[in-house]
């Protein structure tokens, strides 16, 4: 039984803690309320450990900083970065004086829909719109992302935009960051070719790669598409037209470098990688169960 013991609420989510040992999860996703489940362990070895690291990196760049979260479509990085953030401000988990963490989801770089209905593309030798990709990287706009981060280099209030699952439409300077470490997110963030390469090499200050197998995103996107009405034969051909190639994408476009890889798999997460040092000296999940 997940029966809570104690919770506490954050602008990000609520954390609570349950009979079981688990930590329960719940927060705004879209507008729809959603409920994760993280392993104890997880949060031990990694997570707290890693929220001091950008402390600590942070402190030493004297500037905001800027974490660059990246997975295929399907693998969770969103409910992990809205965790993250709601964690950094929990002090049951968390010492005194960790940075709490603001997620800046690249999704509000949407094209606006617009333009993704007047704008043409060549898929499969046939010329679509934009539209009918939406979720590709080629229907986000790199360059605006680009400013809205050199405007938050210089700014210490930043207007961030969003995206309406309702509307289908991006929302122009709908939230208010102020953090010193924004936690930036997003499918294509690094990917090892332009433009991406060279936005994160411009901007980017931690790397942190998640990924899973492709068989379960397969399992997780086709399931996302269902369970928001359509049929299965149409969710499943749209996952090999559009969901399925851009996580195909991510996984072999994957960064050659990256500060910190995660795979998740059976409902944890397992360091596999990466260049940071402090991160790996800490004892893997997979070692504590």
């Amino acid at each position: 039984m997940n029966r809570p013991l104690s919770e506490k609420a954050s602008e990000s989510g609520t954390i609570c803690l349950t009979e079981s040992g688990a930590c329960c999860f719940t927060f705004e996703n879209s507008g729809l309320e959603t409920t994760a489940y993280f392993d104890m362990a997880d949060i031990r070895d990694i997570f707290a450990p890693l929220l001091a690291e950008w402390t600590a990196r942070q402190k030493a760049l004297g500037r905001r900083m800027f974490v660059f979260l990246a997975a295929p479509p399907g693998c969770g990085k969103t409910t992990l970065v809205s965790f993250l953030a709601a964690l950094s401000r929990d002090p049951r988990f968390v010492p005194d004086g960790t940075l709490p963490v603001q997620a800046a989801p690249m999704d509000g770089f949407h094209h606006y829909a617009a333009w993704l209905k007047s704008h043409t593309t060549v898929r499969d030798g046939r010329t679509i719109l934009f539209d009918e990709i939406k979720g590709a990287p080629e229907t986000f706009d790199v360059d605006a992302l680009a400013a809205k981060l050199i405007e938050a280099r210089a700014s210490d209030t930043v207007l961030w935009p969003s995206y309406s699952r309702t509307l289908h439409d991006v929302l122009p300077d709908s939230g208010t960051l102020t953090g010193q470490i924004f936690l930036v997110e997003g499918n294509y963030l690094l990917l090892d070719s332009s433009p991406w390469k060279e936005l994160a090499g411009q901007f980017c200050d931690y790397s942190l790669y998640m990924y899973a197998d492709l068989s379960i995103l397969r399992e997780r996107l086709i399931a996302r598409k269902t369970a928001s009405g359509h049929p299965q034969a149409e969710a499943e051909a749209f996952y090999a037209f559009s969901d399925g190639r851009n996580a195909e994408l991510v996984l072999t476009d994957r960064p050659k470098k990256a500060d910190l890889l995660l795979e998740v798999r059976d409902g944890r997460y397992y360091i596999t990688g990466g260049s940071d040092i402090s991160l790996q000296s800490a004892p893997l999940s997979a070692e504590s169960l």
